[in-house]
């Protein structure tokens, strides 16, 4: 998920898999951009350097402009959601997405009381809320969406983060684990269950989980290199 304003927590406690599983495609960007992954020439020089800034922003107001258009129009696609809070943070306009997003859960806030249970409507204003930073009416609308589905993992998924990213790690571990015991074969999940583990000191189970991940993915899967990193750290700390 996106988070305009959410301070880290301790070095230990992180999330490497992010539990919105919604990334910016690359082609959203770089196709209008497409020179923005190619390094300088060594003869560049800083004028040069600041107008490929000024493009980059033209680039990504376009993108905003476009996505608000978009999101306007279908307030309950999550995917386009998270793809215009993730470009708000790219081009550093949060005040201008604060206010877009506070508007949408006025849109939605309407659908809501027209249908009470629809959970696409309630996933995307937990999802809005989350992205101001309402954390309390995000955690509620996502439990009303498990109310709804209760084996609906993904938004499990996305509670554990949540009340993981505000170190109610109990919490997150009762969501997390419901998961990892209906999915054993959910790499996401194992994964965010290590780390929530060790946040709350228990290294052992900590280890145990983050081992099964990497041998879930491989060598080459995603996060690897920093799972091996943790699970060093970790063990470490089994034996103080």
């Amino acid at each position: 998920m996106f988070f305009f304003d959410r301070k880290r927590l301790k070095r230990h406690a992180r999330v490497i898999v992010v539990i919105l599983v919604i990334v910016l495609s690359v082609g959203l960007i770089m196709s209008s951009i497409q020179w923005a992954s190619a390094p300088l020439p060594a003869a560049t020089s800083s004028n040069d350097q600041q107008v490929s800034q000024e493009e980059m922003q033209k680039a990504l107001k376009e993108q905003i402009t476009k996505l608000e258009k978009e999101v306007t129009e279908k307030p309950k696609d999550i995917t386009l959601m998270s793809q215009l809070a993730y470009i708000y943070q790219l081009s550093g306009e949060t005040e201008q997405g604060l206010k877009f997003f506070q508007g949408q859960i006025d849109t939605l806030s309407g659908l809501n009381k027209e249908n009470p249970k629809d959970a696409d409507t309630l996933l995307a204003l937990a999802i809005c809320y989350d992205i101001v930073g309402n954390v309390d009416k995000a955690t509620e609308h996502f439990n009303k969406v498990i109310e709804i589905n209760p084996d609906n993992y993904d938004v499990r998924l996305m509670l554990t983060n949540v009340h993981f990213h505000n170190a109610k790690f109990d919490l997150a571990e009762e969501q997390v684990k419901y998961v990892v015991d209906k999915q054993p074969e959910d790499a996401r999940a194992i994964n965010m269950y290590a780390y929530v583990l060790a946040a709350k000191e228990d290294y052992q189970g900590a280890v145990a989980q983050i081992e099964k991940y990497i041998e879930m993915v491989g060598e080459e899967g995603q996060g690897v290199e920093q799972a091996k990193n943790d699970l060093a750290e970790w063990k470490k700390q089994i034996k103080k």
